[in-house]
């Protein structure tokens, strides 16, 4: 993984053929580590700045890997998050995909969206990914709406019997 440095050139054809195509493989193999240590750091910032949580498992169900923002949650909420977790990845089998949205705490205002996929791990077994976002907002927003259309469907209902009464 060091560089070559400097090799004097050999008289012969072949031996300086060769150490033309070493080095050439050498620069290759550098500027690959480079750009994959450059992968490598914009998937950790990316990770880390994610608002949902993002947990990688192993097929047994146990964590591998976890972003900042699942460790919150699970700091939070203790059990509670890693039970709803085991219950979606256990409905996604290894290589395959589920995704629910569940309230941890029933009657209390909070839901959360949990999806689960199967993913290769470089060394080629298989593992989950799982993905956990608070929607407890969109679900708040959503209720606001239905109860905003439900009151202008009562109010013209009201209304409707008292036009003929005016006229």
């Amino acid at each position: 993984g060091e560089p070559l440095g400097t090799i004097q050139r050999p008289r012969e054809t072949d031996l300086a053929e060769v150490l033309d195509a070493v080095a050439s493989m050498s620069e290759e193999v550098r500027q690959r580590e480079v750009s994959l240590r450059h992968q490598e750091e914009l998937l950790r910032i990316t990770l880390k700045t994610l608002e949902p949580a993002v947990v990688v498992l192993e097929p047994d169900g146990t964590e591998k890997f976890a972003n900042p923002a699942a460790h919150r949650l699970e700091m939070e909420h203790g059990s509670l998050f890693l039970d709803q977790l085991r219950s979606t990845v256990e409905e996604a089998s290894v290589g395959g995909s589920a995704a629910k949205t569940v309230q941890p705490i029933p009657g209390r205002d909070l839901t959360w969206r949990i999806g689960v996929a199967g993913v290769p791990f470089p060394d080629g077994s298989l593992g989950l990914v799982a993905v956990v976002d608070d929607v407890t907002d969109l679900v708040r927003a959503d209720r606001a709406l239905q109860l905003n259309q439900m009151a202008r469907i009562v109010a013209h209902e009201v209304k409707n019997p008292l036009t003929p009464v005016r006229l």
